[in-house]
């Protein structure tokens, strides 16, 4: 088996696992986001590093949801200063400055994305917004986060301080692959099963809010010769109905 092979079968392995073992979970999470979502409330999504780029997958995303809202601070992206994100997620005591300049409420819900769940940042994030009264949910890597200790003051690791915990079900180090005489591995799948999940839960809430009676709130891509008009009117309707969201989601 070369190197190609052996890393299309570990990830479609993560996926079957993660399809037999977290699907009931993500089930369970799209009643909760479906039924929040009809009374009004925004979906976040946050991550630092590498895991914005799963927050990133929800929002604004064709065939996603209106609802959605990544918080997507610059200071913990990759685009600045090489280590920069890497220090600051491991600051302690900016999370509620976070949260509340990105206008977060207590009917709300958010996903914060590690997949470690080592660090700060996450983890206050998660105990902020539980404190708010948010529902909040993690997505992160169980075997790597027992593998190691938290770097916040609490000893915690961001699954033990979420009410609601999906498992990307990597390995520690997010990377998969080895080869003989080497120290290091690589071949990381972090990116690939949590945009697989966010997916997986944002489809599931579509499908109950339908089956709800209501409009699920769903995006056209913006290259669709229909989608400007379709969208507007999407946007339109329901500021009209939660007009309190409109500065919120524009």
């Amino acid at each position: 088996m070369n190197k190609s092979e052996e890393f299309h079968d570990l990830v479609k392995g993560m996926l079957d696992k993660i399809h037999a073992t977290q699907l009931n979970q993500i089930r369970r999470l799209a009643d909760i986001i479906a039924r929040k979502t009809v009374e009004g409330s925004i979906l976040f999504a946050f991550g630092t590093g590498h895991s914005h780029v799963i927050a990133e997958e929800l929002y604004i995303r064709a065939g996603g949801l209106f609802t959605a809202k990544g918080i997507l601070e610059p200071e913990f992206m990759l685009h600045g200063t090489k280590w920069k994100s890497t220090a600051l997620e491991r600051i302690e005591g900016i999370a509620k400055s976070i949260l509340t300049l990105n206008g977060a409420r207590s009917k709300d819900i958010i996903i914060i994305i590690s997949n470690s769940g080592r660090n700060p940042v996450p983890i206050e994030m998660a105990v902020e917004a539980s404190e708010m009264g948010m529902e909040v949910i993690c997505i992160t890597n169980i075997e790597h986060s027992k593998s190691i200790e938290s770097r916040h003051k609490s000893g915690k690791k961001l699954y033990e301080v979420c009410r609601h915990v999906i498992d990307n079900c990597g390995v520690p180090g997010d990377a998969a692959m080895g080869i003989e005489g080497a120290p290091y591995k690589f071949g990381a799948t972090s990116t690939i099963t949590g945009a697989y999940i966010i997916q997986q839960l944002v489809s599931e809430t579509i499908l109950r809010i339908k089956a709800m009676g209501e409009v699920p709130p769903v995006l056209l891509s913006s290259n669709l010769d229909e989608s400007d008009a379709y969208n507007e009117k999407l946007l339109r309707s329901y500021f009209e109905k939660f007009p309190e969201l409109e500065w919120l989601l524009r």
